[in-house]
Order: C-alpha cells, then structure tokens, then sequence
C-alpha cells in the first residue's frame, strides 16, 4: 500500500486481515492454554510434564530418527554409568498405568498438530495481505495495539510520537 490514506476498500481489507490473524492467533492461544490443561491432568495422575514434553518430541521424529536417537541416548547413559531405559522400571510401576500415559500422549499430540495448522493459517493470512500490499511489520504492530486496552494504545501511540518527534522523525 502506499503512504497515502488508505481507501474504504483498502481499509475494508485490512480490517479484514487483522481480524482473520486475530481471530486464528486466539485459536493458537486457546490451543496452548488447552495443551497446559492436559499436563497439568496428567501431573496430578502422576506423570511429569516435562517427561511428557519430551516423549512428545521424539514421538514427533520419524521412526529411523527415533531409533538413532535412543542408539545414542543409551550408549551415552552407559558411557556414564547411568541406567538406560531398558534396565529401568517399566510404565506399569507407574502410578497412573500404560493406557492413561497414552491418552494423554495422544491428546496432547493432537493439541500441537492443531495449533500448528492454526500457526500456518496465521502465515498463509499474512502472506496473503502482504500480496495485498500490506506491510507485515505493520501488521504485526496492529495486531499488537489491538490486544491492548484503547487507553494503553493510546499511550503506545503518544510514546511512538514522542519518540519519533525526540529523534527529528515526526
């Protein structure tokens, strides 16, 4: 766009953009929000959320990578004298059983693939405004404002003012 008042249209289908990168930023939040709920479920059965974290992660590898990282994994626990999975408890000692981890592994998978679709529709919104001619940064800074209360971008706008003005910008 350029440095002109922008059109009614123009203005039309940045509201628009905003609102589309809102509403799926929301989406994400409530997605995260949702992912925290699910390991604190799952700590208070038991399992520890960072453990979960990353059986989450190496769920995420492809298989060969799976099996080259618990190669790894256990040939640098033995060179340290530590235990390696195989010669450790397994999950029925565990407090909350097999099947219960499982859920929620699997929920908890669900959630991040979700948020990350959510992620690249936030992508997909800006790319698209930017095709429009749309600058991303400024975007990115509207979005911003918007979450903030109308008093505090108000403020946001008289510093930014102020700031340009001290530096011979305005």
């Amino acid at each position: 766009m350029s440095e002109e008042e922008p059109s009614v249209e123009g203005a039309e289908r940045l509201g628009s953009f905003i609102e589309r990168i809102e509403t799926l930023e929301e989406e994400k939040s409530e997605f995260t929000e949702q992912i925290k709920e699910v390991k604190e479920e799952a700590k208070a059965q038991g399992f520890e959320p960072k453990v979960i974290t990353a059986v989450l992660k190496i769920r995420k590898q492809p298989p060969g990578e799976q099996e080259e990282f618990n190669t790894l994994l256990d040939t640098y626990l033995t060179a340290l004298g530590m235990e390696t999975p195989e010669r450790m408890g397994d999950v029925g000692e565990l407090e909350g059983g097999e099947s219960e981890l499982s859920g929620f592994i699997q929920r908890l998978e669900n959630l991040e693939e979700e948020k990350k679709e959510v992620a690249e529709q936030v992508k997909e919104v800006k790319a698209e405004a930017k095709g429009e001619g749309f600058d991303p940064k400024i975007l990115n800074a509207l979005l911003k404002i918007r979450k903030q209360g109308p008093a505090e971008a108000t403020e946001f706008e008289m510093k930014v003012e102020t700031y340009l003005a001290a530096v011979g910008t305005s």
